[in-house]
């Protein structure tokens, strides 16, 4: 599925956490920060290369291990990401990705994320092949870093007026157009394919693939160019939704305006050509649900919802609360019942109701029937006790053991 067309995680991390999280950063106690974010510590800096020790010292005052969890929940949803895990020696259902890395790279700092809710996570050393360095995380730090983070909104182009027009052309479907207004050469040619059949086919998969992944567009030209000074490289390749098997290439990195071009997978040249950092290349996963209004504000950790929605107020993430008592027909009244199930009839008479279905009688209806569902887990009560059961559900699968408390003590009936 595009990641346009995905809902990103949305759960995992309460406001209470991360006041907790951040009040026990600020007191120099990173690693029951960590915990406390639900981030195990299976580390100790003594274990490191001295160069890269000295690194993640400097780093520590300034390490928000609940903004990295909360990028990293949305990391481990994202395909493009998970790509790059193939490379990877086996380790089960759990991606690492660098926060810190060696110079020479043959020893990282990172996250480790399981691949289904809760994403239980844990701060581990890695060696070579056992994390990702494709993901990039090591080289954005506006992801992990209090310092660095109101610079999330400069990753996705920041609020120049040219970058809303590119990704206004992009949502149109016009993508050939923005990629040029983002300052690219499109070369869409097939490169003197001589067989017909692949020629359509290379056509196909470069188009497809162009229109079928979320690059941080307004800012893309400046940030390869920045990748390959860095190291040293002459051209690299984005990774798109599908790579395979044709693979979009940037390069003619020292002209005015570098080149975006298909390359079949096979190619023996593009074997010596690295690949982006996925977390360089693409918008951050909050930023594509806040451009495609399915999260607000309110729904964000409030380092990004500062960076990402500045004329808001960074009060999330939003908190759950009891609904409102919903009308059921019950006999020739409408009641009012509530996830707390207080329903205007004795106790007697609703333990009878279900005593009778219990011994072979049909489901009750009225009040009795939404404390049989409620109770049962059965579907069919009324809507807005449906939905805040499914978010509940899905809000404690993700591990908000606040969220839970907090209810409870509203009077949640369990």
């Amino acid at each position: 599925m595009a990641e346009y067309l995905r809902v990103f995680p949305r759960y995992g991390l309460t406001r209470r956490q991360i006041e907790r999280t951040d009040r026990l950063r600020r007191a120099g106690d990173w690693a029951a920060a960590c915990v406390e974010a639900g981030i195990a510590v299976e580390c100790t800096l003594a274990g490191l290369d001295a160069g890269l020790r000295a690194r993640v010292e400097a780093d520590l005052p300034f390490f928000a291990p609940d903004l990295l969890r909360w990028h990293a929940i949305r990391m481990r949803h994202h395909s493009r990401l998970n790509y790059t895990s193939h490379e990877l020696r086996d380790r089960g259902d759990e991606l690492t990705l660098p926060v810190w890395v060696r110079a020479d790279g043959a020893q990282a700092v990172g996250i480790g994320v399981r691949s289904v809710p809760p994403y239980r996570s844990r701060l581990h050393i890695a060696g070579p092949g056992e994390f990702s360095a494709a993901a990039g995380l090591d080289e954005t730090p506006e992801y992990w870093d209090v310092r660095h983070a109101p610079a999330l909104i400069t990753r996705c182009g920041g609020r120049d007026p040219h970058a809303a027009h590119v990704y206004a052309l992009l949502a149109a479907g016009r993508t050939a157009e923005a990629w040029t207004a983002a300052g690219f050469d499109v070369d869409l040619d097939t490169h003197h394919e001589p067989h017909p059949t692949r020629e359509r086919l290379f056509r196909a998969n470069l188009t497809w693939n162009l229109g079928d992944f979320t690059p941080a567009l307004p800012v893309l030209a400046a940030t390869v160019r920045a990748y390959a000074r860095r190291h040293g490289v002459a051209a690299v390749w984005l990774t798109a939704e599908r790579a395979e098997p044709v693979r979009l290439v940037v390069d003619r990195l020292d002209a005015e305006r570098p080149r975006l071009r298909g390359e079949w997978y096979g190619s023996g040249w593009l074997h010596a050509v690295p690949r982006l950092p996925v977390m360089l290349q693409d918008r951050p996963p909050d930023y594509i649900d806040l451009l495609a209004g399915r999260a607000t504000a309110a729904d964000l950790h409030p380092l990004v919802a500062a960076a990402l929605v500045p004329d808001e107020p960074a009060t999330g993430p939003r908190a759950l609360h009891l609904p409102e008592p919903a009308e059921v027909p019950c006999g020739d009244e409408i009641h009012h019942v509530g996830a707390t199930l207080q329903v205007p009839h004795p106790a007697e008479w609703i333990e009878r109701e279900l005593a009778l279905h219990a011994l072979g009688g049909p489901v009750p209806g009225g009040c009795a029937g939404v404390v049989f569902r409620w109770r049962a887990g059965r579907r069919g009560l009324p809507e807005p006790l449906e939905g805040f059961r499914e978010e509940l559900r899905e809000r404690i699968r993700y591990g908000e053991a606040d969220t839970l408390a907090a209810l409870r003590d509203e009077g949640l009936a369990l």
